[in-house]
């Protein structure tokens, strides 16, 4: 099955932070979406705080992926595990933090992750959340973005600002923009 496939592609990416020194201390978010034009549909794997989303061309979410967030049952299972959480204020926003018990940890996040390899002793997982035949067939694009970009942006005004450029690669640039503009996060889009 593909569920099974995406996670294999997960593990060999963590197997190989894990190898080449990088995930001790630090982790990776990923989204890998696989369109199938023939069929009218997709499936979606993804794990930490990067998402996808599908929209139509009126701006309307279709799909979009779940955040790995510090809430609810992914915060008790880390709670549980001796992590600490810690809340600041960011841009007028409160900003979760998960610290591990290790003691040159860099704060987390989200609660599962590529890489972040002692932290996966302390309940952060390699767990990506799987969605298979979501149907595109009304879909005016697919976005694949950081946190910054779908939390802050409007779907519908990404969808504009798409709508709005003659060559997809300049969209990008606005979109961007319009989400630093005052915001708390980083941003990506793709």
């Amino acid at each position: 099955p593909l569920s099974t496939v995406f996670r294999r592609l997960f593990q060999i990416a963590h197997d190989g932070t894990q190898e080449g020194g990088l995930g001790d201390l630090s982790g990776i978010s990923a989204t890998l979406l696989l369109l199938d034009l023939t069929n009218a549909e997709a499936a979606c794997a993804h794990i930490g705080d990067t998402q996808a989303a599908i929209l139509s061309q009126s701006g309307e979410v279709l799909f979009e992926s779940q955040v790995h967030d510090l809430y609810g049952e992914e915060l008790s299972r880390l709670l549980l595990s001796g992590c600490e959480v810690r809340e600041k204020w960011v841009d007028g926003a409160v900003v979760r933090q998960l610290l591990t018990p290790i003691e040159d940890s860099i704060p987390l996040l989200s609660s599962r992750s590529i890489g972040d390899v002692r932290a996966h002793d302390y309940g952060v997982e390699l767990d990506p959340f799987i969605a298979e035949s979501i149907p595109i067939a009304n879909a005016g694009c697919v976005v694949l973005a950081s946190r910054g970009i779908l939390a802050e942006v409007s779907p519908a005004d990404i969808t504009d600002a798409i709508r709005s450029e003659e060559i997809l690669t300049n969209a990008a640039p606005k979109i961007a923009q319009a989400s630093t503009q005052g915001r708390r996060d980083s941003v990506t889009i793709v």
